[in-house]
């Protein structure tokens, strides 16, 4: 798997044994840091994980593997998960292009490579964004879009990687092995990945999402937010975005279906309105310990052309970009659909309490929890 170090790759690190799954970490090396080292210093307590690392790049052929590599991981590797992502909504759009589509592009064929040495590789699962909806409201389904000029940058570069991907499957001989013959096919699934907070049980966190920012709002002296009478917080913790996607993937093995699976990986509709998760960050403080936020009506349309439109029109600074974009993932009234994922689950999929967004997002007392320092960069999804 790559993007082991990520917000979705620290859940995976954490919950993957319990599902009987091994992880093995393509990671990238960093100046004297060996992909075992990054490894080792970001999970201390997963030794293992440490040890089994192989060094690698997603923006590379075969993510950077070499063919002996390729060799010796034929026989022990089942799927291929990409959960490895340029996630800064301000980083530029080349960067952007490379690691979310040309990575996506990449670990496809490095499935289809592992599977030409060993039949034991039978599935890719790459994870994209809810967000690639763009501007759509109401029911969103678990389906193929097509463009949208309301995309961000970010958007736009995950919706790239599931239109090629989609057309990488269907075209005919797109499975061409290496030596210029049709090479094996392998089942794909494409899962659609809300946003992320911290652990639901720690409440530690890898990385700051939207919502993070109107905590740290209180530390600016931005005591308001701008609210859409439905805008819905579409957010999980890590932990339990993890075990669904465990469950996708280890389902799109089994089923081995030929057509591309896609799936919402989120709250769907158990999101609730960012009305609720300020209400409960009230509830929650009830002696106003932390400075209170007060939700300013704001219509939505605006909103998203603001969030969509002026990082294009003025060069912002990248925390600006990330501020004004952070607001499109709270401001909409939209529910995603999730059948498709239920299919897939042993159980219902998961749930989410504003209770839970104000405790993990404000750092509100929550069991276990430590301090979280909130002056890193936010705007965080996988």
């Amino acid at each position: 798997m790559a993007g082991l170090t990520g917000q979705l790759g620290h859940g995976l690190a954490s919950r993957a044994a319990a599902a009987g799954v091994e992880l093995v970490p393509v990671v990238r090396p960093v100046g004297r840091w060996s992909a075992g080292t990054r490894v080792r210093r970001t999970f201390p307590q997963l030794p293992e994980l440490a040890e089994a690392a192989v060094a690698g790049d997603v923006t590379q052929p075969h993510w950077g593997l070499e063919p002996e590599q390729l060799d010796r991981l034929a026989s022990d590797v089942d799927l291929v998960l990409n959960v490895a992502a340029e996630t800064n909504w301000a980083a530029p759009a080349r960067r952007l292009h490379q690691v979310n589509v040309v990575g996506a592009l990449h670990g496809l064929t490095l499935a289809r490579r592992l599977r030409e040495r060993h039949p034991r590789c039978g599935a890719y699962v790459h994870a994209s964004s809810v967000f690639v909806a763009g501007g759509r409201v109401g029911v969103v389904p678990e389906v193929p879009f097509g463009p949208d000029s309301r995309r961000t940058e970010y958007e736009h570069s995950k919706w790239l990687a599931e239109h090629y991907l989609l057309r990488r499957v269907a075209e005919p001989g797109a499975a061409s092995g290496s030596n210029g013959h049709r090479g094996p096919q392998v089942a794909v699934g494409i899962a659609r990945i809300g946003g992320l907070l911290g652990d639901a049980t720690t409440g530690h966190t890898a990385k700051l999402s939207s919502l993070y920012q109107l905590a740290a709002a209180r530390h600016r002296r931005w005591p308001w937010v701008p609210v859409t009478s439905q805008g819905r917080v579409d957010m999980l913790p890590r932990d339990r975005a993890a075990d669904a996607l465990v469950h996708f993937a280890l389902g799109v093995l089994r089923l081995a279906d030929p057509r591309p699976q896609i799936a919402h990986v989120c709250a769907g509709e158990h999101a609730p309105t960012l009305r609720s998760v300020l209400a409960a960050f009230a509830d929650l403080d009830p002696h106003r310990v932390h400075a209170p936020l007060r939700a300013v009506p704001a219509p939505e349309q605006p909103l998203l052309w603001l969030s969509t439109e002026l990082p294009r029109l003025q060069r912002l600074a990248p925390t600006a970009t990330n501020a004004v974009t952070g607001l499109r993932y709270l401001c909409l009234n939209r529910v995603f659909e999730r059948d498709r994922l239920a299919r897939f689950l042993p159980g219902d999929p998961p749930a989410v309490t504003a209770e839970l967004i104000a405790r993990l997002a404000f750092d509100l007392a929550a069991p276990a929890s430590r301090p979280r320092a909130l002056d890193r960069p936010f705007a965080r999804y996988a």
